[in-house]
């Protein structure tokens, strides 16, 4: 493969399994969540990973691209970052 085809070959929830064999996405400890605006329900999940900085980078992204929405980043249950919407 050439290119940025090649460089997201084995993105999104297979390459977890890949990666990290049965335990799956369970294994990706940091979410980076969209949830509603009454802060009730996870509207998607935009990225799950393993690494904090790649996380905080996917944070950062989210944030950047939806400056509105309410955009979580979480390691299991704790919430590192929130970002409220207005």
């Amino acid at each position: 493969m050439t290119g940025l085809a090649g460089l997201f070959s084995f993105v999104g929830p297979q390459a977890a399994v890949l990666r990290f064999g049965m335990a799956g996405l369970d294994a990706l400890e940091f979410r980076v969540e969209r949830w509603d605006e009454a802060d009730q329900h996870v509207v998607e999940i935009v990225a799950a990973c393993a690494n904090s900085i790649v996380a905080q980078a996917a944070y950062r992204a989210a944030v950047e691209m939806a400056p509105k929405a309410n955009i979580l980043l979480r390691h299991r249950a704790r919430v590192i970052f929130k970002a409220r919407s207005g």
